[in-house]
């Protein structure tokens, strides 16, 4: 091959492990060999040391690469697993809209037939006495005492109708606006003392039906809101419901909720509050918390302070706050904007 002579030198890893050797072949005699195998050793280590850190870098680029493609399966994933809790808490939250509406359909009947059935006894007994006059009349056996006593008493009756057919009318009249409420999320601006009248008329056969009372404070109709009257008749509903269930779980007497209503020039503060059993600390610190029982017997399913207090963050941009003490009772107040700029985000 006409090779007069070689040098070679090991290429040495930082660990100081052989991964390769360079080799020169020289076709005339070395002159200065030991000089040269000096410099040759140099260029040995920064060759190597050039080799390593590109096979570093290679390595950290493919590890780069790697670690980009598990956050784009791991972003997938968490916006799939997003989109199907969005689509669940949307769920929840229709279920909880017909919940709430099926008791206050309940409790509007319940209601109605109360004057129902009075306007209906008033008929009969008008229809009686009528025909009764009637046949006496037919047979010329009618006092003018009688006729006068059968006008009297159709009086008395057609005013009792009237007056319990209005109530009937008025209970009718307040469900068909909290029923179009329930399902007109639009934002508009509302009178809170108008919504809260009608919305505690269909809850009114709930709380009798408990023997709990229903105070409602500082009904000023000067207060206006401009927000989303769906979600808050529903956070309004919602928390009073609550409240006759777990702040009376057996019936007593004197027991009461309070729901008041306070504003300044830039804050509604609706409080409800009771006068019940209360909460201990744990389950106060884990009421907000989803699916969380404070009384499994009850059967619910421990979603409902947990989405009301979502609506109240998330769908209005308020506040929410709980207190509570073991046997004097619960008060949850809710801070409203009076002009919610708020995008709604929830049951969309």
């Amino acid at each position: 091959m006409g090779i007069a002579g070689y040098i070679g030198a090991p290429l040495h890893s930082t660990q100081g492990d052989v991964f390769g050797i360079i080799v020169a072949l020289y076709k005339d005699h070395i002159d200065n060999a030991e000089q040269v195998a000096a410099l040759f050793e140099l260029f040995s280590g920064r060759i190597a040391a050039d080799i390593e850190r590109m096979e570093h870098q290679h390595a950290l680029e493919q590890l780069n690469v790697r670690l980009e493609e598990l956050v784009a399966e791991r972003t997938q994933e968490l916006s799939d697993t997003l989109s199907r809790l969005k689509s669940s808490q949307a769920k929840l939250m229709e279920q909880e809209k017909l919940a709430s509406l099926g008791r206050l359909v309940a409790g509007v009947a319940h209601e109605v037939n109360t004057p129902l059935g009075v306007s209906i006894l008033a008929n009969s007994s008008i229809q009686e006495s009528t025909e009764t006059r009637l046949q006496r009349l037919t047979q010329n056996e009618l006092k003018r005492s009688e006729l006068e006593d059968a006008l009297q008493k159709l009086t008395d009756c057609s005013q009792l109708i009237a007056e319990n057919l209005e109530k009937s009318a008025e209970l009718v009249r307040s469900f068909k606006k909290v029923a179009v409420v329930q399902y007109t999320d639009e934002k508009q601006k509302i009178s809170i003392a108008d919504a809260l009248h009608n919305l505690s008329l269909t809850m009114l056969a709930t709380f009798n039906e408990r023997g709990i009372e229903l105070i409602v404070e500082n009904r000023s109709h000067t207060i206006h809101i401009t927000t989303y009257p769906a979600r808050l008749l529903q956070v309004i509903s919602s928390l009073l419901s609550n409240a006759t269930i777990h702040g009376f779980p057996k019936r007593r007497a004197g027991s009461q909720v309070v729901l008041r209503v306070a504003s300044n020039s830039e804050q509604l503060t609706v409080s409800i509050s009771d006068n019940g059993v209360g909460m201990d600390t744990y389950t106060r610190e884990h009421a907000l918390e989803p699916f969380f029982k404070a009384n499994p017997q009850l059967g619910s399913t421990g979603l409902g302070l947990s989405i009301v207090n979502n609506l109240v963050k998330s769908g209005l941009g308020g506040e929410f706050q709980l207190t509570s003490t073991p046997n004097q009772g619960t008060m949850i107040a809710i801070q409203l904007p009076l002009e919610n700029d708020e995008t709604p985000t929830m049951g969309e």
